[in-house]
C-alpha cells in the first residue's frame, strides 16, 4: 500500500481506497500522474509509427524517386558491376539459390537427413565462383546431417552450383564431413 494524491483534493490517500476519506471522490487514486505518465507515452509511440511509416522527404531524396531516376543505362552498368563481383551477386542469388539447392542437397541422401540450421540462420553461408564467365556460383554448407547404413546421423559438407541467370541448380554434391 502506497499514499497517492487524490485526482480531486490533492491530499494524500491509500491507492487502494474506493472512495477519498477527504472529498469523497470515487476511485481517487486512478487518473492522476498514471494517467499523465501513459497519455505521453501512447503520445510518443504515436509519433514514432507516423515518422517510421510516413518518413520525410525534407533535406534528402527519398530511395525510390532515386531509383525512379536511374536511366535503363544505369541500371544496365550496375547490374555488370554486381555480376562481376562474387559478393555483390553472391548475396544478390542467396535466398533463391537457398530455395533451389535445399531439396536437391536432400535428395543426396541414401536413408534420410536432418537440417541443423537455426531460424535464423542460412543453410549456405558461403559461396565462391563455379563459372565466372556464365555468372554461376556455388554455394557450399554444413547444416545438415545423413543417416548412414546403421542408423546414425553424421554431419556431411554440401555444395551446390546455382545459375542465377536461369534460376536453376546446375549440380549438387555432399561428403562427410564440416566446415
Amino acid at each position: 500500500m502506497a499514499l497517492v494524491k487524490c485526482k480531486e483534493c490533492k491530499k494524500e490517500v491509500s491507492n487502494k481506497a474506493k472512495l477519498c476519506p477527504h472529498c469523497g471522490v470515487k476511485n481517487p487514486a486512478v487518473g492522476g500522474k498514471e494517467t499523465l505518465i501513459g497519455l505521453v507515452a501512447m503520445l510518443t509511440v504515436a509519433v514514432m509509427l507516423m515518422q517510421c511509416m510516413g518518413g520525410s522527404k525534407e533535406g534528402g531524396t527519398d530511395k525510390a524517386d532515386a531509383a525512379a531516376k536511374e536511366t535503363p543505362e544505369q541500371i544496365a552498368a550496375k547490374e555488370a558491376a554486381c555480376r562481376s563481383d562474387l559478393q555483390c551477386w553472391g548475396d544478390k542469388h542467396a535466398i533463391a539459390a537457398g530455395i533451389a539447392c535445399a531439396p536437391a542437397v536432400e535428395k543426396l541422401a541414401k536413408y534420410s537427413h536432418k537440417w541443423t540450421d537455426g531460424m535464423m540462420e542460412t543453410k549456405f553461408p558461403r559461396f565462391r565462383w563455379a563459372n565466372k564467365d556464365h555468372s554461376a556460383i556455388t554455394y557450399i554448407g554444413d547444416k545438415i546431417q545423413f543417416q548412414n547404413g546403421f542408423g546414425a546421423m553424421q554431419n556431411h559438407l554440401y555444395q551446390c552450383d546455382f545459375d542465377p541467370l536461369a534460376k536453376q541448380v546446375v549440380g549438387v554434391r555432399a561428403v562427410p564431413g564440416r566446415l
